[in-house]
């Protein structure tokens, strides 16, 4: 006796997905992580390392790395059961060194000179008081323009990433106060007397 049966077997496409090339990303920054898929349905997202992502299932992930990172991501094709898996790599790059300077305090009267240091800006953002802004690494602020306050500099390197520093600039009498130096002194001495003076100097409002 002989007898016979069929079976047909249906082979699935396979599921590819790519997490795209190889990035870095600023320290302290959030990178999105994205994959691309040859399959639309409903898919599930398993992203890992976890602990820096804020959704490891999302198919579209931030990324905050402390240190370079490899993710890898797994999609699940829930219909079929066919997986796809890729990795990136994420350098992450330490954030340029800011160094803010001036030639503060100043007294009434006197120029400001800002400048930053640091050595590893590429372009440089600074802001103040009263609308002041400049682009230059060593701004001058002529003495009529000059204004106390907080002074910031934003500092991008060749990669892109930014920091900042702030500095507080101050006169040295108050805003808006000068001086006039007055001594008490003897108006007449013999050789071989001691001179004696006697600073006596008060504070008047610019202008007077």
């Amino acid at each position: 006796c002989t007898d016979a049966d069929s079976l047909t077997i249906t082979v699935l496409g396979v599921l590819t997905a790519d997490a795209g090339p190889d990035t870095f990303v600023c320290r302290g920054s959030a990178f999105p992580l994205t994959v691309l898929i040859n399959t639309m349905g409903n898919l599930t997202y398993d992203w890992s390392p976890a602990g820096t992502l804020n959704d490891a299932a999302s198919a579209m992930p931030l990324a905050t790395p402390d240190s370079n990172t490899v993710y890898s991501v797994t999609i699940t094709d829930t219909a079929t059961g066919c997986m796809g898996t890729d990795q990136v790599a994420l350098s992450v790059l330490d954030l340029p060194l800011v160094v803010a300077g001036s030639s503060g305090p100043i007294c009434t009267g006197e120029s400001l000179l800002l400048d930053e240091s640091g050595g590893d800006a590429l372009n440089w953002q600074w802001t103040g008081p009263n609308g002041f802004t400049s682009v230059n690494n060593n701004p001058v602020i002529d003495a009529a323009s000059v204004v106390a306050g907080d002074y910031t500099v934003q500092v991008t390197d060749s990669s892109g990433c930014s920091a900042s520093e702030t500095i507080n600039i101050q006169f040295v009498n108050g805003a808006g106060v000068s001086f006039e130096a007055k001594f008490l002194v003897n108006s007449t001495a013999c050789i071989g007397d001691t001179v004696r003076f006697i600073e006596i100097s008060d504070t008047l409002a610019a202008g007077v």
